[in-house]
Protein backbone atom coordinates (compact mmCIF):
# COMPACT_ATOMS: atom_id res chain seq x y z
CA UNK A 1 0.00 0.00 0.00
CA UNK A 2 2.77 2.31 0.68
CA UNK A 3 4.70 1.33 -2.40
CA UNK A 4 1.33 2.60 -3.89
CA UNK A 5 1.04 5.68 -2.85
CA UNK A 6 4.66 6.79 -3.35
CA UNK A 7 4.05 5.56 -6.75
CA UNK A 8 1.50 7.68 -7.30
CA UNK A 9 2.74 10.27 -5.53
CA UNK A 10 5.99 10.51 -7.54
CA UNK A 11 3.90 10.11 -10.75
CA UNK A 12 1.47 13.04 -9.86
CA UNK A 13 4.72 15.25 -8.88
CA UNK A 14 6.13 14.28 -12.30
CA UNK A 15 3.09 14.98 -14.20
CA UNK A 16 2.78 18.53 -12.73
CA UNK A 17 6.63 19.44 -13.42
CA UNK A 18 5.86 18.56 -16.56
CA UNK A 19 2.98 20.38 -17.17
CA UNK A 20 5.23 23.50 -15.56
CA UNK A 21 8.22 23.47 -18.08
CA UNK A 22 5.88 23.22 -21.02
CA UNK A 23 3.82 26.40 -19.91
CA UNK A 24 7.42 27.99 -19.27
CA UNK A 25 8.43 26.99 -22.60
CA UNK A 26 5.49 28.17 -24.64
CA UNK A 27 5.70 31.67 -22.79
CA UNK A 28 9.61 31.74 -23.63
CA UNK A 29 8.59 30.77 -27.48
CA UNK A 30 5.23 33.68 -27.28
CA UNK A 31 8.21 36.48 -25.59
CA UNK A 32 10.41 35.49 -28.48
CA UNK A 33 7.93 36.66 -30.99
CA UNK A 34 8.50 40.38 -29.90
CA UNK A 35 6.48 42.23 -27.03
CA UNK A 36 4.13 43.27 -29.42
CA UNK A 37 2.49 40.78 -29.77
CA UNK A 38 1.84 40.06 -25.96
CA UNK A 39 0.65 43.20 -25.73
CA UNK A 40 -2.05 42.74 -27.89
CA UNK A 41 -2.94 39.58 -26.59
CA UNK A 42 -3.45 41.20 -23.18
CA UNK A 43 -5.03 44.37 -24.75
CA UNK A 44 -7.82 42.19 -26.22
CA UNK A 45 -8.52 40.05 -22.79
CA UNK A 46 -8.47 43.17 -21.23
CA UNK A 47 -11.24 44.59 -23.62
CA UNK A 48 -13.16 41.35 -23.44
CA UNK A 49 -12.97 41.26 -19.82
CA UNK A 50 -14.13 44.29 -18.80
CA UNK A 51 -16.83 44.24 -21.23
CA UNK A 52 -18.19 40.79 -19.62
CA UNK A 53 -17.66 42.87 -16.00
CA UNK A 54 -19.56 45.88 -17.34
CA UNK A 55 -22.19 44.01 -18.74
CA UNK A 56 -23.05 41.86 -15.55
CA UNK A 57 -22.36 44.94 -13.63
CA UNK A 58 -25.03 47.47 -15.35
CA UNK A 59 -27.39 44.21 -15.31
CA UNK A 60 -27.03 44.18 -11.52
CA UNK A 61 -27.34 47.88 -11.09
CA UNK A 62 -30.89 47.57 -12.95
CA UNK A 63 -31.59 45.12 -10.72
CA UNK A 64 -31.05 47.19 -8.39
CA UNK A 65 -32.92 50.05 -9.87
CA UNK A 66 -35.83 48.16 -10.80
CA UNK A 67 -36.16 46.41 -7.08
CA UNK A 68 -36.50 43.35 -8.55
CA UNK A 69 -33.53 41.20 -6.77
CA UNK A 70 -35.45 37.61 -7.77
CA UNK A 71 -33.65 38.13 -11.06
CA UNK A 72 -29.86 38.20 -9.13
CA UNK A 73 -30.81 34.72 -8.14
CA UNK A 74 -32.35 33.47 -11.60
CA UNK A 75 -29.46 35.03 -12.97
CA UNK A 76 -26.83 33.47 -10.83
CA UNK A 77 -28.73 30.17 -11.06
CA UNK A 78 -28.69 31.01 -15.11
CA UNK A 79 -25.15 31.97 -14.85
CA UNK A 80 -23.52 28.58 -13.08
CA UNK A 81 -25.66 26.48 -15.55
CA UNK A 82 -24.56 27.77 -18.39
CA UNK A 83 -21.11 27.68 -17.69
CA UNK A 84 -21.98 23.87 -16.72
CA UNK A 85 -23.40 23.36 -20.28
CA UNK A 86 -20.70 25.05 -21.66
CA UNK A 87 -17.60 22.63 -19.84
CA UNK A 88 -19.25 19.57 -20.32
CA UNK A 89 -18.46 19.65 -24.32
CA UNK A 90 -15.12 21.03 -23.58
CA UNK A 91 -14.16 18.64 -21.14
CA UNK A 92 -15.66 15.69 -23.07
CA UNK A 93 -12.93 16.84 -25.78
CA UNK A 94 -10.15 17.13 -23.49
CA UNK A 95 -10.79 14.49 -22.37
CA UNK A 96 -10.67 12.65 -25.05
CA UNK A 97 -7.29 13.49 -26.05
CA UNK A 98 -5.72 12.90 -22.62
CA UNK A 99 -6.80 10.01 -21.19
CA UNK A 100 -6.81 8.03 -24.88
CA UNK A 101 -4.09 9.85 -26.77
CA UNK A 102 -2.03 7.06 -28.98
CA UNK A 103 1.13 8.49 -27.89
CA UNK A 104 0.48 7.85 -23.86
CA UNK A 105 -0.85 4.74 -23.95
CA UNK A 106 2.25 2.46 -24.00
CA UNK A 107 3.10 4.92 -20.65
CA UNK A 108 1.20 4.26 -18.76
CA UNK A 109 0.95 0.06 -18.97
CA UNK A 110 4.54 0.01 -17.95
CA UNK A 111 4.85 2.10 -15.07
CA UNK A 112 4.20 0.89 -11.53
CA UNK A 113 1.62 3.88 -11.23
CA UNK A 114 -1.43 3.13 -9.55
CA UNK A 115 -5.08 3.60 -11.61
CA UNK A 116 -6.06 6.42 -9.19
CA UNK A 117 -2.73 8.87 -9.81
CA UNK A 118 -3.12 8.43 -13.76
CA UNK A 119 -6.61 9.12 -13.62
CA UNK A 120 -5.65 12.13 -11.29
CA UNK A 121 -3.01 13.14 -13.31
CA UNK A 122 -4.96 12.86 -16.95
CA UNK A 123 -7.78 14.80 -14.69
CA UNK A 124 -5.59 17.73 -13.88
CA UNK A 125 -4.46 17.71 -17.43
CA UNK A 126 -8.03 17.78 -18.77
CA UNK A 127 -8.87 20.80 -16.23
CA UNK A 128 -6.08 22.81 -17.40
CA UNK A 129 -6.98 22.64 -21.12
CA UNK A 130 -10.84 22.79 -20.90
CA UNK A 131 -11.36 25.25 -17.69
CA UNK A 132 -9.66 28.39 -17.68
CA UNK A 133 -11.00 30.39 -20.40
CA UNK A 134 -14.60 29.49 -19.14
CA UNK A 135 -13.68 29.71 -15.36
CA UNK A 136 -12.42 33.10 -16.09
CA UNK A 137 -15.24 34.93 -17.91
CA UNK A 138 -17.77 32.92 -16.14
CA UNK A 139 -16.13 34.55 -12.28
CA UNK A 140 -15.65 37.92 -13.84
CA UNK A 141 -19.50 37.59 -14.82
CA UNK A 142 -20.89 36.60 -11.83
CA UNK A 143 -18.48 38.91 -9.84
CA UNK A 144 -19.65 42.37 -11.91
CA UNK A 145 -23.43 41.11 -10.99
CA UNK A 146 -22.75 40.80 -7.54
CA UNK A 147 -20.91 44.00 -7.45
CA UNK A 148 -23.47 45.85 -9.80
CA UNK A 149 -26.26 44.17 -7.12
CA UNK A 150 -24.52 45.55 -4.39
CA UNK A 151 -24.17 42.91 -2.59
CA UNK A 152 -20.89 43.32 -1.22
CA UNK A 153 -17.31 41.83 -1.88
CA UNK A 154 -18.14 38.47 0.39
CA UNK A 155 -20.40 37.74 -1.98
CA UNK A 156 -17.99 38.47 -4.90
CA UNK A 157 -15.28 35.97 -3.36
CA UNK A 158 -18.45 33.31 -2.77
CA UNK A 159 -19.13 33.55 -6.39
CA UNK A 160 -15.90 32.77 -7.51
CA UNK A 161 -15.72 30.03 -4.97
CA UNK A 162 -19.07 28.50 -6.68
CA UNK A 163 -17.59 28.64 -10.16
CA UNK A 164 -14.32 26.40 -9.20
CA UNK A 165 -16.94 23.97 -7.48
CA UNK A 166 -19.34 23.80 -10.00
CA UNK A 167 -16.85 23.37 -12.58
CA UNK A 168 -16.18 20.06 -11.06
CA UNK A 169 -19.35 18.77 -11.88
CA UNK A 170 -19.34 19.15 -15.68
CA UNK A 171 -15.53 18.57 -15.76
CA UNK A 172 -16.45 14.54 -14.08
CA UNK A 173 -19.04 14.02 -16.20
CA UNK A 174 -17.23 15.13 -19.76
CA UNK A 175 -14.15 12.52 -18.42
CA UNK A 176 -17.39 9.88 -17.70
CA UNK A 177 -19.06 10.49 -21.42
CA UNK A 178 -15.18 10.46 -23.11
CA UNK A 179 -15.23 7.16 -21.37
CA UNK A 180 -18.29 5.65 -22.22
CA UNK A 181 -18.07 7.18 -25.93
CA UNK A 182 -14.76 6.15 -26.14
CA UNK A 183 -15.64 1.89 -24.97
CA UNK A 184 -18.86 2.16 -27.91
CA UNK A 185 -17.14 4.18 -30.89
CA UNK A 186 -13.27 4.65 -32.49
CA UNK A 187 -11.21 7.88 -32.29
CA UNK A 188 -12.61 8.83 -35.49
CA UNK A 189 -16.45 8.27 -34.99
CA UNK A 190 -16.40 9.80 -31.92
CA UNK A 191 -15.49 13.28 -32.76
CA UNK A 192 -18.12 13.75 -35.31
CA UNK A 193 -20.59 12.24 -32.44
CA UNK A 194 -19.47 14.68 -30.16
CA UNK A 195 -19.70 17.54 -32.70
CA UNK A 196 -23.03 16.46 -33.62
CA UNK A 197 -24.35 16.54 -30.27
CA UNK A 198 -22.80 19.76 -29.27
CA UNK A 199 -24.33 21.44 -32.82
CA UNK A 200 -27.89 19.91 -31.73
CA UNK A 201 -27.55 21.34 -27.95
CA UNK A 202 -25.78 25.18 -29.53
CA UNK A 203 -29.24 24.77 -31.52
CA UNK A 204 -31.26 23.83 -28.58
CA UNK A 205 -29.91 26.58 -26.93
CA UNK A 206 -30.76 29.07 -29.61
CA UNK A 207 -34.17 28.53 -30.17
CA UNK A 208 -34.96 29.00 -26.47
CA UNK A 209 -32.86 32.31 -26.63
CA UNK A 210 -35.22 32.90 -29.29
CA UNK A 211 -38.47 32.07 -27.32
CA UNK A 212 -36.84 34.31 -24.32
CA UNK A 213 -37.90 37.74 -26.49
CA UNK A 214 -35.57 39.84 -25.55
CA UNK A 215 -36.25 42.67 -28.37
CA UNK A 216 -39.21 42.85 -25.58
CA UNK A 217 -36.89 45.39 -23.41
CA UNK A 218 -36.83 48.14 -26.09
CA UNK A 219 -40.19 48.95 -25.39
CA UNK A 220 -41.28 50.26 -21.39
CA UNK A 221 -44.73 47.39 -21.70
CA UNK A 222 -42.21 44.38 -23.01
CA UNK A 223 -39.75 45.61 -20.32
CA UNK A 224 -42.21 45.67 -17.44
CA UNK A 225 -43.55 42.47 -18.77
CA UNK A 226 -40.26 40.43 -18.70
CA UNK A 227 -39.45 41.55 -15.24
CA UNK A 228 -42.82 40.36 -14.15
CA UNK A 229 -42.13 37.48 -15.66
CA UNK A 230 -38.43 37.20 -14.29
CA UNK A 231 -40.07 37.78 -10.60
CA UNK A 232 -41.54 34.67 -10.50
CA UNK A 233 -38.65 32.61 -12.26
CA UNK A 234 -36.08 31.83 -9.44
CA UNK A 235 -33.81 29.13 -9.45
CA UNK A 236 -33.27 27.58 -13.42
CA UNK A 237 -34.22 24.03 -12.82
CA UNK A 238 -34.76 21.61 -10.16
CA UNK A 239 -33.02 23.18 -6.66
CA UNK A 240 -30.99 20.61 -6.21
CA UNK A 241 -28.78 20.98 -9.26
CA UNK A 242 -25.27 22.51 -8.39
CA UNK A 243 -26.32 25.92 -9.94
CA UNK A 244 -28.99 26.37 -8.23
CA UNK A 245 -27.17 25.00 -4.79
CA UNK A 246 -24.22 27.27 -5.92
CA UNK A 247 -26.74 30.74 -6.28
CA UNK A 248 -28.26 29.94 -3.01
CA UNK A 249 -24.36 29.31 -1.45
CA UNK A 250 -23.59 32.91 -3.38
CA UNK A 251 -26.01 34.93 -2.38
CA UNK A 252 -27.24 33.51 1.16
CA UNK A 253 -23.84 32.70 1.96
CA UNK A 254 -25.25 29.25 3.27
CA UNK A 255 -22.65 27.08 4.70
CA UNK A 256 -24.95 23.70 3.61
CA UNK A 257 -25.15 24.98 0.39
CA UNK A 258 -21.32 25.15 0.81
CA UNK A 259 -21.00 21.36 1.72
CA UNK A 260 -23.46 20.88 -1.18
CA UNK A 261 -21.62 22.13 -3.75
CA UNK A 262 -18.63 19.62 -2.06
CA UNK A 263 -20.50 17.08 -1.92
CA UNK A 264 -21.36 17.40 -6.13
CA UNK A 265 -18.01 17.52 -6.70
CA UNK A 266 -16.67 14.83 -5.14
CA UNK A 267 -19.57 12.44 -5.58
CA UNK A 268 -19.21 13.83 -9.47
CA UNK A 269 -15.24 12.62 -9.73
CA UNK A 270 -16.31 9.36 -8.08
CA UNK A 271 -18.46 8.17 -10.76
CA UNK A 272 -15.86 9.31 -13.19
CA UNK A 273 -13.19 7.21 -11.54
CA UNK A 274 -15.37 4.16 -11.26
CA UNK A 275 -16.46 4.85 -14.93
CA UNK A 276 -12.72 5.17 -15.54
CA UNK A 277 -11.82 1.86 -14.04
CA UNK A 278 -14.86 0.04 -15.80
CA UNK A 279 -14.18 0.79 -19.52
CA UNK A 280 -10.93 2.52 -19.60
CA UNK A 281 -9.12 -0.18 -21.29
CA UNK A 282 -11.69 -1.25 -23.72
CA UNK A 283 -11.57 2.94 -24.93
CA UNK A 284 -7.81 3.14 -24.96
CA UNK A 285 -8.36 -0.35 -27.28
CA UNK A 286 -10.15 1.68 -29.60
CA UNK A 287 -8.80 5.04 -29.35
CA UNK A 288 -6.04 3.99 -31.51
CA UNK A 289 -8.82 3.49 -34.54
CA UNK A 290 -8.57 6.95 -36.07
CA UNK A 291 -10.37 5.85 -39.03
CA UNK A 292 -11.16 8.72 -41.75
CA UNK A 293 -13.67 10.89 -41.84
CA UNK A 294 -15.22 13.33 -44.55
CA UNK A 295 -15.05 12.36 -47.78
CA UNK A 296 -13.58 8.79 -48.84
CA UNK A 297 -12.22 8.33 -52.41
CA UNK A 298 -14.47 7.22 -55.10
CA UNK A 299 -17.52 8.10 -52.49
CA UNK A 300 -20.64 10.13 -54.04
CA UNK A 301 -19.73 12.90 -52.07
CA UNK A 302 -16.11 12.61 -53.52
CA UNK A 303 -17.40 12.62 -57.06
CA UNK A 304 -19.55 16.06 -56.05
CA UNK A 305 -16.24 17.43 -54.97
CA UNK A 306 -14.15 16.59 -58.36
CA UNK A 307 -17.43 17.86 -60.52
CA UNK A 308 -17.32 21.37 -58.01
CA UNK A 309 -13.57 21.46 -59.28
CA UNK A 310 -14.27 20.90 -62.61
CA UNK A 311 -14.52 24.91 -63.93
CA UNK A 312 -11.07 25.11 -62.47
CA UNK A 313 -7.80 25.30 -64.13
CA UNK A 314 -6.56 22.00 -64.04
CA UNK A 315 -3.28 23.55 -62.46
CA UNK A 316 -4.93 24.50 -59.40
CA UNK A 317 -7.29 21.01 -58.66
CA UNK A 318 -4.83 18.98 -57.14
CA UNK A 319 -3.51 21.35 -54.36
CA UNK A 320 -7.55 22.77 -54.36
CA UNK A 321 -9.02 19.37 -53.93
CA UNK A 322 -6.15 18.56 -51.20
CA UNK A 323 -7.10 20.78 -48.59
CA UNK A 324 -10.54 20.69 -49.04
CA UNK A 325 -9.99 16.72 -48.43
CA UNK A 326 -7.58 17.51 -45.48
CA UNK A 327 -10.15 19.91 -44.14
CA UNK A 328 -12.98 17.75 -43.87
CA UNK A 329 -11.21 15.01 -42.65
CA UNK A 330 -9.43 16.85 -39.99
CA UNK A 331 -11.59 17.30 -37.11
CA UNK A 332 -9.62 19.82 -35.64
CA UNK A 333 -10.51 21.69 -38.65
CA UNK A 334 -14.41 21.26 -38.86
CA UNK A 335 -14.76 20.78 -35.40
CA UNK A 336 -14.05 24.46 -34.51
CA UNK A 337 -16.03 25.31 -38.05
CA UNK A 338 -19.16 23.91 -36.08
CA UNK A 339 -18.41 26.39 -33.38
CA UNK A 340 -17.72 29.57 -35.17
CA UNK A 341 -20.70 29.44 -37.41
CA UNK A 342 -23.16 29.39 -34.55
CA UNK A 343 -22.27 32.93 -34.33
CA UNK A 344 -23.49 33.39 -37.75
CA UNK A 345 -26.87 31.00 -36.73
CA UNK A 346 -27.46 32.91 -34.15
CA UNK A 347 -27.58 36.19 -35.42
CA UNK A 348 -29.95 34.46 -38.49
CA UNK A 349 -31.87 33.45 -35.33
CA UNK A 350 -32.61 36.73 -33.71
CA UNK A 351 -32.35 38.99 -37.07
CA UNK A 352 -36.31 39.74 -36.33
CA UNK A 353 -35.64 40.69 -33.03
CA UNK A 354 -33.10 43.64 -34.43
CA UNK A 355 -35.59 44.52 -37.00
CA UNK A 356 -38.96 45.18 -34.60
CA UNK A 357 -36.62 47.10 -32.43
CA UNK A 358 -36.11 49.52 -35.32
CA UNK A 359 -40.29 49.52 -36.07
CA UNK A 360 -40.55 52.30 -33.98
CA UNK A 361 -37.86 54.35 -35.76
CA UNK A 362 -38.80 53.44 -39.39
CA UNK A 363 -36.64 56.08 -40.77
CA UNK A 364 -33.68 55.56 -38.27
CA UNK A 365 -33.76 51.70 -38.88
CA UNK A 366 -33.82 52.02 -42.94
CA UNK A 367 -29.88 53.10 -42.46
CA UNK A 368 -28.93 51.52 -39.16
CA UNK A 369 -29.78 48.02 -39.98
CA UNK A 370 -28.17 48.04 -43.47
CA UNK A 371 -25.23 48.89 -41.53
CA UNK A 372 -25.28 46.72 -38.59
CA UNK A 373 -26.48 43.78 -41.00
CA UNK A 374 -22.95 44.49 -43.33
CA UNK A 375 -20.67 45.37 -40.31
CA UNK A 376 -21.69 41.88 -38.56
CA UNK A 377 -21.46 39.55 -41.51
CA UNK A 378 -18.34 40.80 -42.58
CA UNK A 379 -17.00 40.59 -38.60
CA UNK A 380 -17.85 37.32 -39.07
CA UNK A 381 -15.95 36.77 -42.20
CA UNK A 382 -12.85 38.85 -40.18
CA UNK A 383 -13.13 35.74 -37.57
CA UNK A 384 -12.98 33.12 -40.26
CA UNK A 385 -10.49 34.98 -42.10
CA UNK A 386 -8.08 34.74 -39.11
CA UNK A 387 -9.00 31.40 -38.44
CA UNK A 388 -8.82 29.60 -41.71
CA UNK A 389 -7.09 31.59 -44.14
CA UNK A 390 -3.79 32.86 -42.69
CA UNK A 391 -3.25 29.30 -41.59
CA UNK A 392 -3.47 27.88 -44.82
CA UNK A 393 -0.13 28.05 -46.08
CA UNK A 394 1.44 26.88 -42.56
CA UNK A 395 -1.08 23.25 -42.75
CA UNK A 396 1.17 22.14 -44.97
CA UNK A 397 3.41 21.31 -41.83
CA UNK A 398 6.68 19.32 -42.47
CA UNK A 399 5.53 17.94 -45.64
CA UNK A 400 6.00 21.44 -47.55
CA UNK A 401 8.70 19.50 -49.32
CA UNK A 402 6.01 18.09 -51.12
CA UNK A 403 4.92 21.73 -52.46
CA UNK A 404 8.96 22.63 -53.15
CA UNK A 405 9.38 20.30 -55.13
CA UNK A 406 5.79 20.21 -57.44
CA UNK A 407 6.27 22.17 -60.70
CA UNK A 408 3.75 24.71 -58.74
CA UNK A 409 4.67 28.30 -58.86
CA UNK A 410 4.29 30.80 -55.74
CA UNK A 411 1.34 32.74 -57.55
CA UNK A 412 -0.33 29.52 -58.48
CA UNK A 413 -0.12 27.92 -54.95
CA UNK A 414 -1.87 31.53 -53.33
CA UNK A 415 -4.23 31.15 -55.64
CA UNK A 416 -5.44 27.27 -54.89
CA UNK A 417 -5.07 28.40 -50.99
CA UNK A 418 -7.27 31.40 -51.51
CA UNK A 419 -10.08 29.19 -53.45
CA UNK A 420 -9.42 26.35 -50.46
CA UNK A 421 -10.30 29.24 -48.41
CA UNK A 422 -13.20 30.71 -49.91
CA UNK A 423 -15.62 28.33 -49.33
CA UNK A 424 -16.08 28.95 -45.51
CA UNK A 425 -14.67 32.69 -45.27
CA UNK A 426 -16.18 33.96 -48.10
CA UNK A 427 -19.42 31.82 -49.18
CA UNK A 428 -20.75 31.39 -45.88
CA UNK A 429 -20.88 35.20 -44.99
CA UNK A 430 -22.41 35.73 -48.27
CA UNK A 431 -24.75 33.38 -47.53
CA UNK A 432 -25.52 34.69 -43.88
CA UNK A 433 -25.22 38.46 -45.58
CA UNK A 434 -28.33 37.14 -48.33
CA UNK A 435 -30.89 35.17 -45.59
CA UNK A 436 -30.21 37.99 -43.43
CA UNK A 437 -31.28 40.48 -45.19
CA UNK A 438 -34.32 39.28 -46.38
CA UNK A 439 -35.12 38.45 -42.80
CA UNK A 440 -34.65 42.39 -41.82
CA UNK A 441 -36.79 43.09 -44.52
CA UNK A 442 -33.91 45.10 -46.27
CA UNK A 443 -34.90 47.67 -49.52
CA UNK A 444 -34.51 45.05 -52.26
CA UNK A 445 -31.69 47.71 -53.57
CA UNK A 446 -30.32 47.85 -50.25
CA UNK A 447 -30.30 43.76 -49.80
CA UNK A 448 -28.38 43.66 -53.34
CA UNK A 449 -25.82 46.10 -52.42
CA UNK A 450 -25.10 44.69 -49.15
CA UNK A 451 -24.81 40.93 -50.64
CA UNK A 452 -22.74 42.01 -53.08
CA UNK A 453 -20.35 43.86 -51.02
CA UNK A 454 -20.08 40.99 -48.26
CA UNK A 455 -19.55 38.75 -50.49
CA UNK A 456 -16.70 40.88 -52.09
CA UNK A 457 -15.33 41.24 -48.87
CA UNK A 458 -15.67 38.38 -47.44
CA UNK A 459 -13.55 37.28 -50.65
CA UNK A 460 -10.86 40.36 -50.07
CA UNK A 461 -10.62 38.83 -46.61
CA UNK A 462 -9.88 35.47 -47.38
CA UNK A 463 -7.27 36.57 -49.91
CA UNK A 464 -5.77 38.76 -47.36
CA UNK A 465 -5.64 36.16 -44.63
CA UNK A 466 -3.80 33.84 -46.78
CA UNK A 467 -1.29 36.16 -48.16
CA UNK A 468 0.00 37.35 -44.53
CA UNK A 469 0.09 33.84 -43.47
CA UNK A 470 2.55 32.84 -46.09
CA UNK A 471 4.86 35.28 -45.23
CA UNK A 472 6.00 33.53 -42.24
CA UNK A 473 4.48 30.29 -42.11
CA UNK A 474 5.17 28.30 -38.92
CA UNK A 475 5.29 24.53 -40.48
CA UNK A 476 6.33 22.66 -37.27
CA UNK A 477 2.83 23.70 -35.49
CA UNK A 478 0.89 21.40 -33.71
CA UNK A 479 -2.56 22.25 -34.88
CA UNK A 480 -4.54 24.74 -36.67
CA UNK A 481 -4.85 26.61 -32.75
CA UNK A 482 -1.16 26.93 -32.93
CA UNK A 483 -1.78 28.54 -36.25
CA UNK A 484 -4.02 30.94 -35.94
CA UNK A 485 -2.18 32.42 -32.59
CA UNK A 486 1.38 32.68 -35.08
CA UNK A 487 2.69 36.03 -35.28
CA UNK A 488 0.70 37.90 -37.30
CA UNK A 489 -2.20 36.59 -37.09
CA UNK A 490 -3.47 39.24 -34.67
CA UNK A 491 -2.79 41.87 -36.80
CA UNK A 492 -4.45 40.44 -39.47
CA UNK A 493 -7.76 40.13 -37.40
CA UNK A 494 -7.23 43.64 -36.91
CA UNK A 495 -6.77 44.86 -40.26
CA UNK A 496 -9.38 42.82 -41.48
CA UNK A 497 -11.89 44.18 -38.54
CA UNK A 498 -10.97 47.78 -39.94
CA UNK A 499 -11.70 46.67 -43.37
CA UNK A 500 -15.36 45.03 -42.06
CA UNK A 501 -15.79 48.51 -40.30
CA UNK A 502 -15.03 50.10 -43.66
CA UNK A 503 -17.88 48.31 -45.53
CA UNK A 504 -20.68 48.76 -42.89
CA UNK A 505 -19.74 52.47 -42.89
CA UNK A 506 -20.00 52.35 -46.68
CA UNK A 507 -23.97 50.59 -45.91
CA UNK A 508 -24.26 53.32 -43.17
CA UNK A 509 -24.09 56.13 -45.86
CA UNK A 510 -26.08 54.13 -49.02
CA UNK A 511 -29.14 53.82 -46.12
CA UNK A 512 -29.08 57.34 -45.26
CA UNK A 513 -28.88 58.28 -48.77
CA UNK A 514 -32.29 56.52 -49.91
CA UNK A 515 -33.53 58.34 -46.68
CA UNK A 516 -32.47 61.44 -47.78
CA UNK A 517 -33.98 60.72 -51.02
CA UNK A 518 -37.44 60.05 -49.85
CA UNK A 519 -37.61 62.91 -46.88
CA UNK A 520 -36.14 65.52 -49.31
CA UNK A 521 -37.54 64.35 -52.56
CA UNK A 522 -34.26 63.94 -54.45
CA UNK A 523 -33.70 61.65 -57.46
CA UNK A 524 -33.63 58.50 -56.44
CA UNK A 525 -30.66 57.98 -59.34
CA UNK A 526 -28.43 60.19 -57.30
CA UNK A 527 -29.20 58.36 -54.13
CA UNK A 528 -28.22 55.09 -55.70
CA UNK A 529 -25.17 56.35 -57.27
CA UNK A 530 -24.37 57.33 -53.65
CA UNK A 531 -24.94 54.20 -52.60
CA UNK A 532 -23.60 52.41 -54.90
CA UNK A 533 -20.15 53.99 -54.72
CA UNK A 534 -20.35 54.52 -50.89
CA UNK A 535 -20.76 50.88 -50.57
CA UNK A 536 -18.13 49.93 -53.43
CA UNK A 537 -15.23 52.05 -52.72
CA UNK A 538 -14.71 49.64 -50.00
CA UNK A 539 -15.16 46.36 -51.14
CA UNK A 540 -12.95 47.23 -54.02
CA UNK A 541 -10.13 48.34 -51.48
CA UNK A 542 -10.94 45.47 -49.87
CA UNK A 543 -10.74 43.44 -52.91
CA UNK A 544 -7.34 44.89 -53.60
CA UNK A 545 -5.71 44.28 -50.41
CA UNK A 546 -6.62 41.09 -50.76
CA UNK A 547 -4.87 40.57 -54.53
CA UNK A 548 -1.41 42.36 -52.82
CA UNK A 549 -1.70 40.51 -49.85
CA UNK A 550 -1.59 36.96 -51.99
CA UNK A 551 0.81 39.07 -54.25
CA UNK A 552 3.45 39.73 -51.13
CA UNK A 553 2.75 36.20 -49.70
CA UNK A 554 3.84 34.90 -53.42
CA UNK A 555 7.15 36.76 -52.91
CA UNK A 556 7.77 35.91 -49.46
CA UNK A 557 7.59 32.22 -50.54
CA UNK A 558 9.49 31.98 -54.00
CA UNK A 559 12.35 33.85 -51.61
CA UNK A 560 12.04 30.94 -49.05
CA UNK A 561 12.30 28.29 -51.63
CA UNK A 562 15.03 30.20 -53.17
CA UNK A 563 16.73 30.01 -49.85
CA UNK A 564 16.23 26.80 -49.62
CA UNK A 565 17.98 25.82 -52.76
CA UNK A 566 20.77 28.03 -52.24
CA UNK A 567 21.53 26.31 -48.74
CA UNK A 568 21.48 22.62 -50.10
CA UNK A 569 23.60 24.18 -53.30
CA UNK A 570 26.03 25.20 -50.62
CA UNK A 571 25.99 22.48 -48.51
CA UNK A 572 26.52 19.86 -51.65
CA UNK A 573 29.32 22.04 -52.42
CA UNK A 574 31.02 22.73 -49.50
CA UNK A 575 33.49 19.55 -49.42
CA UNK A 576 34.68 20.45 -52.52
CA UNK A 577 35.31 24.07 -51.70
CA UNK A 578 37.14 22.48 -48.84
CA UNK A 579 39.69 20.64 -50.86
CA UNK A 580 40.23 23.02 -53.18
Amino acid sequence: MTAHLRHGWRALVAGTRARRTLLRRRLTAELQHGLGRIAGFLAIGLGAALLVFGAAFAGGRFVVWQDVPEVLRSGTSAALLGLSGALVMSSLGHAAQAFFGARDLWFWDCTPVPPWARFLDRTVETAVAALPNALALGGIALVGLMLGGQLGALAALRALVAVALVALVPLALGIALAHVGGAFLPAGKLRRVSLVVLGVGVAALLVWFRRARVEKMLSPQGAAELLAGARNVGDIGPRALPSSVGSDFVLDGSLVSLAALLAWGLGALTVAYLVHRLLSRRARDLAVDESPVGLLRGSLRDRALKAALRPLPPVLRPMVEKDLLAFVRDPGQWGQLVLLLGVGVLYLVNADALRQGFDAWPAVGAWVLPSMHTGLVCFIAAGLGARFAFPQVGLEGPAVWIVDGAPLSPRTLMTAKWIAAVPVVAIYPALVAAVGGVVLRLDPFLWTLTTLACAIIAGGIAAFGVGRGARNPLFDATSLSDLAVAPGALSTMLAAVALAFLGSVGAMVAGGALVAARFFDLPVALAGLIGVAAVGVPAALTAATGRRALFDGALAFERRRDDLATRQTLLERGPLLVDQ
